[in-house]
């Protein structure tokens, strides 16, 4: 059973895998990830004998493929020859696919596994303690959802509010832009302990390679635990890249400073 993205174990996959498995009855049910990490994978397929693409386990499948067939000793040298000599064109073959264009982007679960990830989102306002945040886009473990969290920071990379989404969902996706609405909480972590909340709305554009590296939209926040007049903020977002991404997560905060400095300058600049 294959397994890549966008849809890594929609409801209809599962109900093929269960079908599979009991038609199976002496054999077995073997998922394979194609760029997929194992940690995607929702239950039950994780308790099968998951396979990676990749030549180790992939030769564990063809041998454990043949001995079902034929018996122990039918996995024997000249067949593992044929794999190894067979494995580089089917490798080749199968990352030029997974490397090609998804039209599958446009629809929910598409959008949901390529908008994943880390963004960056600049806050076009002066008068705001928070001018930068570091955003963090999940997808649930069955693909179907997607949930965001962010921290807030200042001009010299200084922590001023986080929050995260209580609710996200896909409003549109058309041809070149995808959208979303989100109701969100937290707090600032500067003058104020006051809880805060709000609705954005987001606007992805959507690559003419089905990519989506940046957006813009606004968001309002009120306050929830006093009477206060509503603000509504505008942003840009960018994707952060795989780097930026690894110096966010880590657990080095000079690290962060400096990258928050560097992005916030650079983006004015």
């Amino acid at each position: 059973m294959c397994l890549a993205p966008p849809n890594v174990a929609g409801e209809w996959q599962l109900i093929e895998a269960g079908a599979i498995w009991k038609a199976a009855k002496k054999g077995g049910l073997f998922p394979i990830c194609f760029g997929v990490d194992g940690a995607e994978v929702p239950a039950p397929l994780r308790e099968f004998q998951l396979i990676h693409f990749e030549a180790s386990d992939f030769e564990r499948l063809a041998r454990g493929v043949v001995e079902a067939a034929l018996g122990k000793a039918a996995w024997n040298e000249p067949r593992r020859q044929a794999f190894a000599a067979a494995w580089p064109a089917l490798q080749q073959a199968v990352e030029a696919a997974l490397a090609a264009p998804d039209p599958a982007v446009r629809t929910p679960r598409g959008f949901i596994h390529e908008v994943a990830g880390g963004w960056w989102e600049r806050l076009i306002a002066d008068d705001d303690s928070t001018q930068l945040s570091w955003m963090r886009m999940r997808r649930s473990d069955d693909g179907a959802r997607l949930s965001i969290e962010g921290n807030g920071y200042g001009g010299l990379g200084q922590a001023t509010a986080s929050w995260q989404s209580a609710f996200v969902s896909i409003t549109d996706l058309s041809t070149d832009c995808a959208k979303l609405r989100y109701y969100w909480e937290g707090r600032h972590l500067r003058g104020s302990s006051a809880r805060v909340g709000g609705v954005g709305d987001l606007s992805f554009l959507i690559e003419p390679s089905h990519r989506v590296w940046r957006g813009e939209g606004e968001f309002t926040e009120v306050c929830l635990t006093a009477a206060r007049e509503p603000r509504i903020k505008a942003v840009q977002l960018r994707r952060a890249s795989e780097a930026e991404s690894a110096v966010m997560n880590s657990g080095d905060p000079r690290a962060r400073r400096d990258l928050l400095r560097q992005t916030l300058e650079a983006w004015d600049g």
